[in-house]
């Protein structure tokens, strides 16, 4: 088993910010069952990025 792997074998990754290409190379590096969050912040900007320009502001005021 290599070093970093089993170093950081007992630590959760949270949270991730970037493209799938990170979540794909955090797995190829602490397995396929590491629980990943995408950030909260990032999400509801991409929610809110899908509705209608009158309705984004007050969308994101609620979330």
């Amino acid at each position: 088993m290599p070093v970093y792997s089993a170093a950081f074998k007992a630590r959760v990754v949270k949270r991730l910010v970037g493209p799938q290409a990170v979540s794909a190379a955090v797995r190829a590096v602490f397995g396929e069952r590491v629980p990943i969050q995408r950030c909260q912040g990032h999400k509801c900007e991409k929610v809110v990025s899908y509705l209608p320009q009158t309705w984004q502001a007050l969308w994101r005021r609620k979330l």
